[in-house]
């Protein structure tokens, strides 16, 4: 609400958020057709909680954010299928948890050379990578069997530190109404939020991040 009615406490100088997506084909496409309907607004969630479900007023002209959110055709790198691929057949989970983050990361650096900086790295992952690498778990000591968690989202956003811009991860339930995912270590599946609300989570995540 407060956004809505006063806008950001101290903008920044400048008066856009350039955001660079990097993902297969389909994720990247996905992700822009995103921030395309974010630019209008979006109806609330129908709930008796309104104050709980606000609606998104879009990020076009006179948007609340003051400033406009901009996917350049220089600031995307399509992931080829064959490398996606490569990383699926890869057995050990830990093994594959290091090869998506490796070359996730290292589109992401390719990216920041070129002269279509971003502000903001948003890396789209395909549901199957999400299946093989999100909350996977690896026992690295066979005498203990202690298990230990492999994280994809800490080990890339490690890896992008020293890029200096910061990094988001966007799965399909956030442009695909209705994407579901299996969630790794237990028997529910992700379901997408209302799109308001994912509008809302996303555009104040790039917005505190690039500005």
């Amino acid at each position: 609400m407060g956004l809505v009615e006063y806008g950001p406490l101290q903008p920044i100088a400048g008066d856009r958020v350039r955001i660079g997506a990097i993902g297969t084909a389909e994720t990247a496409d996905g992700f822009t057709r995103f921030i395309d309907r974010c630019r209008t607004g979006i109806d609330r969630k129908e709930s008796l909680l309104t104050n709980l479900y606000p609606p998104f007023p879009g990020i076009g002209n006179r948007n609340p954010f003051r400033c406009a959110f901009e996917i350049e055709p220089g600031a995307r790198r399509i992931v080829p299928t064959r490398d996606i691929d490569r990383v699926l057949r890869i057995a050990k989970q830990s093994d594959a948890v290091d090869a998506v983050t490796e070359l996730f990361a290292d589109n992401a650096g390719s990216m920041l050379e070129s002269s279509s900086r971003p502000d903001v790295i948003v890396a789209a992952l395909p549901a199957a990578l999400i299946e093989k690498v999100v909350n996977a778990r690896d026992t690295r000591d066979d005498e203990t069997e202690d298990d230990v968690e492999v994280n994809f989202r800490d080990l890339f956003k490690a890896r992008t530190l020293r890029l200096s811009v910061p990094s988001q991860i966007v799965w399909p339930t956030l442009w695909n109404d209705k994407a579901k995912i299996p969630r790794k270590l237990k028997d529910t599946l992700r379901q997408a939020q209302d799109p308001a609300t994912r509008a809302w989570k996303r555009v104040e995540c790039a917005l505190l991040q690039g500005r």
